[in-house]
């Protein structure tokens, strides 16, 4: 968990100040070339690392296939870059007000996460603090953090993200000073489509045909929640044998995430 909210707050805006950079300087190091890559890379493994950290913690759960990982990571890292991509243009032409961008959607982001009752830490003030990262979360990413059938959630949530992300290029197209980039103006837009849309075309595919519970015949087509309280019977496989020490910690953030 700690890894992904580090992913999100630190490594994630880095990355977009680095290609802000990159831009506006109008060159790249073949090296900086390499770095971005990975480091596009490394966001969406921590998410699917997430993902399937957790579920070894819970005998309950099954576990991810190879196919299923695999698609689960493509559809996480076209959403991803497609989100850095707009918010970079955005940030090119607009600079500072980005920060004016963040708050206006992390303020909803924040009340979303309000309604959702989460229940993550055991002090109040600390489960403020979990909805406040939460909200980060989702200005970059999909986060899930209440049970059951999240279709519709996912529905609203990336309409959402949708209609910003185009108002973001829009601006960006729009408004932008001319520089060497407007040559490849079609080639980025084309690009950003194409990553948006082949991500929710595998996100669709893994829920449709590839998710544990579909390939297990349960027909459970929501995800796993990352806020919800589970009862005393839902033990932790954290050790093959009967009297060895648990993590109480590890333990009682996987049964509030699953």
């Amino acid at each position: 968990m700690m890894r992904l909210v580090e992913t999100f707050l630190e490594n994630t805006p880095q990355l977009i100040l680095v290609l802000y950079i990159i831009l506006q300087r109008e060159a790249i190091e073949p090296f900086q070339c390499f770095s971005i890559s990975m480091s596009f890379i490394c966001i969406s493994w921590a998410i699917l690392d997430y993902h399937q950290s957790l579920r070894l913690f819970l005998r309950e759960k099954l576990k991810l296939s190879n196919l299923s990982s695999a698609i689960y990571y493509l559809w996480n890292f076209c959403l991803i870059s497609s989100r850095i991509l707009c918010i970079t243009l955005f940030t090119v032409t607009f600079h500072w007000r980005i920060a004016l961008h963040f708050l206006l959607l992390w303020l909803p982001f924040f009340v979303w996460a309000m309604l959702q009752k989460t229940s993550f830490m055991k002090h109040k003030f600390l489960e403020t603090v979990y909805r406040a990262t939460v909200a980060i979360i989702l200005y970059f990413s999909w986060f899930n953090v209440a049970d059951g059938r999240t279709i519709y959630r996912c529905i609203i949530y990336h309409l959402f993200i949708l209609t910003d992300n185009v108002i973001l290029v829009e601006s960006w197209r729009n408004l932008k000073f001319p520089s060497n980039l407007d040559v490849y103006e079609t080639h980025i837009i084309v690009t950003n489509i194409i990553l948006m849309f082949l991500g929710l075309f595998l996100r669709l595919i893994y829920y449709k045909f590839l998710h544990p519970n579909v390939l297990s015949e349960t027909k459970q087509y929501f995800d796993v929640p990352d806020g919800i309280k589970r009862t005393e019977t839902d033990k932790l496989y954290l050790a093959s044998k009967i009297g060895q020490q648990t993590n109480h910690r590890i333990q009682y953030l996987a049964w509030q995430i699953y």
